[in-house]
């Protein structure tokens, strides 16, 4: 037992937390340290009385850094439900709740979903008549799944909006590989309530302190924090829902070292890739746990070792005290509690433009009228700047959804002209020449001496007549300690998403079972299994069924009114239903789906395609140079979507 005091800047805020550790064997040493925060420095001021490494061998010169995978091993094996505090079980209901809203809303409406459904049904033949024990809840389909293909396409769903829970120091969304599996597993077991917030404890955990690790770095390797740090997380979920002893844990870990994976090559033209990263994630963990099970020997160090994950992973060096700060506090400190609920579906380092921008649009000199404005200037730290903020035409203009998530400048646009949208029709502005107009007047910098953390930001509104407004935030709505999201906020952020798609009632009863999962152990009161199969039994028959694609989202919805066939049976701002069953082409037997601008650079089935409505915008502007060609059209399906596509003219 060793006293620890631990100095955190996890949410960009000095503050202090002081703290006695219980008997859990995982705190060595007494420390002063500031945490990693997106990309900033760790620096720390060792204690010089450090106690001797830990080593199995004098001679062994790998056994002189401190063996961070068998230690995180041992926190998933060895924790109990009681040792978790209870208001980290209570803001893990928070996040699960959130997790339920988010995909149940993707899995029926994001423009994906369909073709990766699609894909895993036919990678697991007859994977839906699987019945009995070994079946599990897929959001959106009354079928039950074989657990990794639960797994991948929840968590694949759950990524789909950028909707997500985000911990900003750790630059992961550590709910959808943790959550996704937790999911499957305890489904499969009917694990009750403390059982499973024990899992999904141990599985954040891992994934943020691995993050807090990898930090930018692993963006500036070309890596997807989210699911190379993720699968661990996933593993220990997993690993902790079937009781498994430390070293099975840590050969899990060891195998996953190798599964590890997540390009972020998708940023170049905005496609799905990322979308499928935390699915990729939580069934390959399943794989990784199944083997340990069997014997399968993984990696000995698979996280810190030479050629470790670490080491692999992140731009980072990383140093002794990098490795031993992962682990400092573990089991008393929970980092995973800097988890944040966004607002809004978007990179979570566009949010403090959103907000910023909604803010000073209230401003009684704004009259909301684009010819007053000459300029609006956002100041983010270059960490930000890199994902959100680069003046390159994808983001000054972003043609699809993926694109759009990672414009500051279409957020900041979008709030300034419509106010903070806290849903999915955020993106039904995406072809808005007044939204693209503004676009050309947005300016963002990265190095503005005032910014001292990652999470700070400042917006300027420069009118024509020579006045400027500012106005400055700490960190974006939902950040824990900074500036937390109201309880009404998350509740009303889950309704918005879940009641079109399951019913209000629906929707109330699966909160009150969220809710209702007991930190008891041994109460079977409510168990997951019951959650879920709320969530199969809960799908109105408007919303999505087993035999037909979810309905997308059009993004081109005020210019459609007048331009669908008289045969249309349903339209509103989020879709469109066509009434006609028999638009399989009979040619070459496919069904087609689009979704988005961006599925419309596939190839298409050429043997009968309808189109609807075309109209030209062309940018102004010299950094985007172009005619964008915005083409409505209705192809080939089991039950006909209009979607909308776009393509550019050089």
């Amino acid at each position: 037992m060793y006293p620890i005091q631990l100095l955190f800047s996890v949410s960009l805020h000095m503050y202090i937390i002081s703290t006695t550790s219980q008997s859990t064997g995982y705190s060595k040493e007494k420390m002063t340290t500031t945490a990693a925060v997106a990309g900033s420095e760790i620096k720390a001021e060792e204690d010089r009385s450090l106690p001797p490494r830990q080593s199995e061998s004098d001679d062994n010169d790998n056994n002189k850094i401190p063996n961070i995978t068998r230690s995180l091993a041992s926190f998933v094996a060895e924790t109990t439900p009681r040792q978790i505090p209870d208001h980290v079980k209570d803001w893990l209901k928070s996040l699960l709740l959130d997790y339920v809203g988010v995909t149940a809303y993707a899995a029926a409406r994001a423009e994906s979903s369909g073709p990766f459904f699609d894909a895993v049904r036919t990678l697991y033949p007859g994977v839906e008549a699987v019945n009995g024990n070994r079946s599990c809840t897929v959001f959106g389909r009354r079928s039950t799944w074989l657990p990794q293909a639960a797994a991948l396409l929840n968590g694949a769903f759950a990524h789909s909006l950028d909707f997500d829970d985000t911990h900003m120091g750790a630059v992961v969304h550590p709910g959808v590989t943790v959550i996704s599996a937790a999911l499957a597993e305890g489904e499969l077991r009917a694990a009750d309530g403390a059982t499973f917030l024990a899992a999904l404890a141990v599985g954040y955990e891992v994934v943020c302190r691995l993050g807090l690790g990898l930090g930018t770095g692993g963006f500036e390797r070309g890596f997807h924090n989210t699911s190379t740090a993720g699968i661990f997380g996933a593993i220990a979920a997993i690993c902790k829902l079937r009781g498994l002893d430390a070293a099975t844990v840590e050969g899990a870990f060891g195998i996953g070292g190798s599964k590890a994976a997540g390009s972020m090559q998708y940023l170049q033209n905005g496609e799905w890739n990322k979308r499928l990263h935390p699915g990729f994630a939580a069934h390959d963990a399943f794989l990784c746990v199944a083997l340990a099970q069997a014997g399968v020997l993984g990696a000995e160090r698979a996280i810190e070792g030479d050629h470790g994950f670490l080491r692999a992973y992140t731009s980072r060096d990383i140093s002794r005290r990098d490795l031993e700060r992962i682990v400092d506090g573990l089991g008393s400190q929970w980092t995973l509690m800097e988890t944040a609920i966004k607002p809004y579906p978007a990179c979570r380092c566009a949010h403090s433009g959103i907000d910023l921008s909604a803010a000073l649009r209230l401003s009684p000199k704004n009259q909301l009228q684009l010819q007053h404005i000459e300029s609006l200037r956002l100041d983010l730290s270059p960490s930000f700047y890199n994902l959100v903020g680069e003046p390159l035409p994808n983001k000054i203009h972003p043609a699809n959804i993926v694109d759009a998530h990672f414009s500051a400048y279409y957020h900041v646009a979008v709030a300034w002209l419509y106010g903070a949208q806290t849903g999915w029709a955020v993106y039904d502005h995406l072809q808005d020449e007044r939204v693209h107009a503004l676009t050309e007047r947005i300016t963002i910098t990265q190095d503005s001496p005032e910014l001292t953390t990652p999470l700070q930001a400042r917006l300027t509104v420069r009118y024509v007549d020579g006045s400027e407004e500012s106005k400055f935030q700490e960190a974006p709505l939902g950040e824990p300690s900074l500036n937390p999201i109201p309880a009404g906020v998350i509740e009303n952020k889950f309704h918005s998403l879940v009641d079109p798609v399951f019913g209000e009632d629906r929707a109330r009863r699966i909160k009150e079972v969220v809710e209702g999962l007991s930190s008891e152990e041994g109460s079977t009161a409510v168990t997951v299994k019951d959650l879920m199969g709320l969530v199969r039994s809960s799908l109105k028959q408007s919303s999505i069924q087993d035999s037909t694609y979810p309905t997308v989202n059009c993004i081109l919805s005020q210019y459609i009114t007048h331009a669908v066939s008289s045969n249309q049976s349903i339209i509103n701002q989020d879709s469109v239903y066509l009434s006609r069953n028999n638009n399989t082409c009979a040619t070459c037997a496919t069904t087609h789906l689009v979704g988005s601008i961006h599925v419309a650079r596939r190839k298409l089935c050429s043997h009968k395609e309808y189109t609807f409505l075309k109209k030209e915008y062309t940018s102004p502007s010299p950094r985007s140079q172009g005619t964008y060609i915005l083409t409505v059209k209705l192809t080939p399906s089991q039950n006909v979507k209009l979607g909308s596509a776009a393509e550019r003219r050089e």
